[in-house]
């Protein structure tokens, strides 16, 4: 079976953490996550289209957020994203390897 590209993968969701298990974790697993729906086209956009453009007002000297930026990353989102499949979640889980790295990631 064809490995998955696991850097098609984000906002990854990891829960079965007990830290009884400390260090090993063998019961956490991946409940959910975002693919990028054009692979790597997804993630060449996601990092151009900025989530947030911050700019000072001259008259208030408060920073602010652009609410283009925020619009245009609230529309794009779900084209760019999706969440993966009971399948894919599977094969996720299969690799014990990212598990941990997702779990180390999540705790620290």
């Amino acid at each position: 079976m064809k490995r998955l590209n696991t850097d098609l993968f984000a906002d990854i969701c990891v829960d079965g953490i007990d830290h009884r298990d400390c260090p090993d974790y063998v019961d956490a697993y991946i409940a959910s996550a975002s693919v990028a729906r054009f692979g790597r086209l997804t993630l060449w956009l996601d990092r151009v289209i900025p989530s947030e453009r911050r700019s000072k007002d001259p008259t208030t000297g408060i920073t602010v957020i652009s609410p283009r930026c925020v619009r245009l990353r609230r529309v794009l989102g779900p084209l760019l994203w999706r969440e993966a499949t009971e399948a894919e979640l599977e094969r996720l889980n299969e690799d014990s390897e990212y598990v941990y790295q997702a779990v180390q990631d999540r705790l620290y």
